[in-house]
C-alpha cells in the first residue's frame, strides 16, 4: 500500500485543496492536523480563536469522513516540534509520501 499523508495546516478547505489532490491521485490517504495551543497563544490567540479551530477541526473531520479519509490529531507544544511529529505518524501508519499546502507563517509574514 502507497499511504499517503495530508498535512492540514491552516487551509482546512478540502474543495480546491491541491495538496490532498495530489495525494488521492497517489494512493490511500489519511490525513492529519496538529494541535499547538502554546504556540498560538504566542501569536496572541485567545479562547474565540481556539474555539474557531476547533470548530473547524470538526467540520475538517466530516468533509474528509465523506472521503473515507481519517482524520488524524496530534497535540504539540511549538510549531519546531512538526517534523518529529510528522515522522512519528508517518512510522506508525506506514507513509510513503507527505503532502501540505505552501503558506507564509505568521512571522515571516511580519518581515
Amino acid at each position: 500500500m502507497n499511504l499517503q499523508l495530508v498535512w492540514f495546516r491552516s487551509d482546512l478547505r478540502i474543495h480546491d485543496n491541491s495538496a490532498l489532490a495530489a495525494a488521492a491521485a497517489k494512493g490511500p490517504v489519511v490525513a492529519v492536523f496538529l494541535r499547538s495551543i502554546e504556540q498560538w497563544r504566542d501569536h496572541g490567540h485567545g479562547a474565540n480563536k481556539l474555539d474557531f479551530w476547533a470548530r473547524g477541526v470538526s467540520a475538517l473531520k466530516a468533509s474528509l469522513n465523506g472521503l473515507n479519509i481519517p482524520l488524524l490529531h496530534r497535540d504539540i507544544g511549538h510549531f519546531d516540534e512538526a517534523p518529529n511529529a510528522l515522522l512519528e505518524i508517518a512510522r506508525e501508519h506506514g507513509v510513503k509520501q507527505l503532502h501540505f499546502n505552501y503558506e507564509y507563517p505568521l512571522n515571516e509574514q511580519r518581515r
